[in-house]
């Protein structure tokens, strides 16, 4: 494993990309007012 900037960036974009996925999921799951919330995260996710 080569330890660089472009590696520790993807690393950190990867890390950051899960966690979203992990977190629009439970608002998938759930009532009217989180599917809100899904949609603006799905939307609006590269400004993230």
């Amino acid at each position: 494993m080569i330890i660089d900037r472009f590696h520790i960036v993807q690393h950190i974009n990867r890390a950051f990309n899960q966690l979203q996925i992990k977190i629009m999921n439970q608002f998938r799951t759930q009532q009217s007012e989180s599917q809100k919330k899904y949609r603006r995260l799905k939307c609006y996710w590269k400004l993230l």
